[in-house]
């Protein structure tokens, strides 16, 4: 899946860079305040539905174009959303769908409403 390679390439990138710029380093780590963690330790889950919403809750900048269709049918359609946060069973047990809903709006291109 395309966040599995982000964080892989992230993490490869940031590994050659050692020693460079922390900036890099700094920006690639979580947004949590109790304690700096490594991203892909922060977002990794066995269940790709629920990694998917990690990455777009913490590193939206990291989502593809799809991806972000994926969390824009998520965050409109209320059966998802639950009570303002991602209802995650409800993901889950929707998966296709909400892949099959980006996929329709990818065709239609920024004709969609």
């Amino acid at each position: 899946m395309a966040i599995e390679r982000e964080l892989r390439r992230e993490e490869s990138r940031l590994n050659h860079d050692e020693g460079g710029d922390t900036g890099a380093v700094e920006k690639a780590r979580g947004r949590r305040e109790e304690h700096e963690a490594y991203l892909p330790d922060l977002l990794w889950d066995p269940v790709e539905s629920d990694r998917f919403i990690k990455l777009a809750q913490q590193r939206p900048d990291l989502l593809t174009h799809r991806e972000q269709l994926m969390w824009k049918a998520i965050q409109e359609n209320p059966r998802w959303r639950g009570d303002g946060t991602p209802n995650l069973v409800g993901i889950r047990s929707a998966w296709g769908e909400i892949n099959r809903q980006a996929e329709e709006w990818d065709k239609l291109g920024d004709t969609f409403s």
